[in-house]
């Protein structure tokens, strides 16, 4: 078991003592392999040039981008309320529109739900865009350390994901292990330039 030691933090050995014990697996911080998040102004742009949200809808970017930045409880509260609350804007606001498209309404409502689903997480404390900001470094920023300060957590990439693929358009390896979508693997988490905190 590897004691972490927040730097930041000042704690006596007595008040280190009492506090309860939990060994940490990859899975108290990390939901998934590589991690891939995504902001509401992505996932929203990709779903509606992909038409899994309707690009015909008034303003149903901007109504989507309200939804996801409400706290809701937990994911069934969020699968529950989002689509609920899509059918009451258009209800309210548009109701010619809500009355004749009420199934593409009920539809974006529910893949708008499905964005929220894939990258937040209420019960961990992970919100939308997070991994924008701290990304990586809210973990890996060295200040988490063992109680004698000789190891902190890594800050290299593969310290967490193994990157099949590095800034390439259509990476050869994902069709060789059967996952040839749009998407490639990239590793856009870790910015070089950024200074070190």
């Amino acid at each position: 078991m590897i004691a972490t030691n927040v730097s930041s933090r000042r704690f006596d050995s007595k008040s280190v003592a009492s506090l309860p014990s939990h060994q940490m697996q990859c899975v108290d911080c990390h939901n998934r392999p590589t991690q891939e998040f995504e902001l509401p102004e992505r996932a929203l742009d990709e779903a509606v040039g992909l038409g899994s949200i309707s690009s015909t809808l008034p303003y149903v970017k901007k109504k989507a981008m309200e939804l996801p930045k409400t706290n809701y409880a937990n994911s069934d509260e969020a699968a529950r309320t989002i689509p609920a609350k899509l059918a009451g804007l258009y209800r309210d606001s548009y109701p010619a529109v809500s009355s004749q498209r009420a199934s593409e309404i009920a539809s974006d409502g529910a893949e708008i739900a499905e964005i929220y689903n894939r990258n937040v997480f209420p019960d961990l404390k992970v919100t939308l865009g997070h991994t924008d900001f701290p990304e990586c470094l809210r973990c890996h920023d060295g200040s988490y350390s063992t109680l004698d300060r000789k190891t902190t957590i890594a800050q290299d990439c593969n310290t967490c994901r193994v990157l099949f693929a590095v800034d390439e358009a259509h990476p050869r390896v994902l069709k060789t292990l059967g996952l040839g979508g749009p998407k490639s693997l990239i590793c856009n988490n870790v910015n070089p330039k950024r200074p070190s905190p």
